[in-house]
């Protein structure tokens, strides 16, 4: 009888965990039957230009458009950067960024590796482009290897595409 008793609370224990079991598999279900599906663009591709003359230019692996958040958020590219003549200036390469379609700015998220035509590199982190001054600024750390001489620093701005780079704070130059 003991053995019965036994049994019957290791059944009815057993009924209780596959009963939830099966809750927390019917609850994953209807989140993932819940979840937004964003349209997704490969081999995303968009260019700004001020008549006719290219003002950077940006490729990316793939982008997914979120219209109630009107953003695109762009995975694994690289932007060109242009002066005034569309001479090319700089390249952007970076793993995140998102584009605002309501004033065309663009974030970049996380690290961000910049190289310009004078052969400088440039590492940065969450990066922000603001369309209506076409410039770039951060408040975060920036190190610029140039030539033999290394220059770090805490926030910055771009000025005239990446001609002049103004350090906010903390500059220390090595080399």
């Amino acid at each position: 009888m003991k053995y019965k008793y036994i049994f019957v609370l290791f059944y009815i224990a057993f009924l209780y965990g596959c009963d939830n079991i099966f809750l927390v598999v019917a609850n994953k279900e209807k989140n993932i039957k819940n979840e937004k599906i964003l349209p997704q663009i490969k081999n995303f591709y968009i260019l700004k230009a001020n008549n006719g003359i290219k003002i950077w230019e940006l490729k990316s692996e793939s982008a997914y458009i979120d219209e109630e958040k009107n953003f695109v958020h762009i995975t694994s590219g690289s932007v060109k950067i242009y002066d005034k003549n569309a001479d090319y200036l700089a390249s952007i390469n970076f793993l995140s960024a998102f584009l605002f379609l309501d004033n065309y700015d663009i974030f970049f998220k996380d690290k961000n590796i910049i190289h310009t035509v004078e052969n400088e590199k440039i590492i940065t982190y969450d990066m922000k482009y603001i369309a209506e001054e076409n410039k770039l600024v951060s408040d975060k750390e920036i190190i610029i290897y140039r030539d033999k001489t290394i220059i770090n620093g805490i926030g910055f701005e771009t000025i005239n595409g990446f001609k002049t780079i103004k350090i906010w704070k903390n500059v220390i130059t090595e080399g």
